[in-house]
């Protein structure tokens, strides 16, 4: 399916500035942006539902960094994500990388999340702008707005996602810590296989990690609305932080 004349008009009209968000940037600028739910809702009006897709491409989703940190007596994590994309319309495809960073005084997990869904977001905008002015394309060109896109181009100043830390709480009186259970040894094992088997089915494993998770206390809705792969992903490589938040919960 190529792009009809109609869907052509319809790319090359003017912008709603209506779509528009803005935020602030740390050097002071107001940064004019497209929604992740907006760019969606967007193709689908146009190109229909079922009648586009997006996938991963080349690497897919890859961790760039992660750090634990104290600031303010306060413990932080720091996780950073690259996203190689791709979105097909028809007999039309653009492939594109977007980036993603998550910081959260809460906790590792949610750290997580931030920067998984930001990367895919990005990567998203990104692919779709090649369609033009619906999807932000001018919002690129520095010279004829005077905005920057959101990760817009490389010189861009990058958004990171904060969640900070819940007012404090009593704590209640330390109950006796039971042992524990003897599938606990074994959780690591069960992950990584998960992760092997996430690459012929995806969603067999998906259902075999929230079962598991289950029976560990693990919350794997705390990993948010991402695919399934990225979920597993996620899960996986957040095995060891889930085990130094035991020991330290001990």
């Amino acid at each position: 399916m190529s792009i009809t004349a109609a869907q052509d008009k319809l790319l090359k009209a003017p912008i709603d500035k209506g779509r528009l968000a803005t935020r602030k940037g740390s050097r002071g600028a107001t940064l004019t942006y497209l929604e992740a739910w907006d760019v969606i809702a967007t193709a689908n009006r146009i190109f229909g539902l079922g009648e586009w897709s997006r996938s991963f491409a080349g690497n897919g989703l890859v961790k760039l960094n992660e750090r634990e940190f104290e600031k303010d007596g306060k413990t932080g994590y720091e996780v950073a994500f690259s996203c190689e994309y791709q979105v097909t319309v028809g007999d039309q495809f653009a492939a594109d990388v977007g980036y993603g960073n998550g910081i959260s005084y809460q906790s590792a997990i949610a750290a997580y999340e931030l920067a998984v869904k930001e990367a895919v977001s990005d990567a998203l905008k990104r692919c779709l702008r090649s369609w033009g002015e619906q999807f932000g394309n001018s919002l690129y060109d520095k010279g004829k707005t005077n905005a920057a896109a959101h990760h817009g181009d490389e010189d861009d100043e990058p958004k990171t996602t904060v969640i900070n830390p819940k007012p404090a709480a009593k704590k209640p009186a330390a109950a006796k810590q039971e042992p524990a259970p003897a599938e606990t040894k074994s959780h690591n094992a069960v992950l990584m296989e998960l992760l092997r088997q996430a690459k012929k089915s995806p969603a067999w494993a998906l259902t075999q990690c929230k079962k598991h998770g289950d029976e560990q206390k693990i919350d794997i809705k705390k990993v948010g609305d991402a695919p399934d792969d990225i979920k597993l992903l996620v899960i996986v490589d957040l095995q060891k932080i889930i085990d130094k938040e035991k020991k330290n919960a001990a």
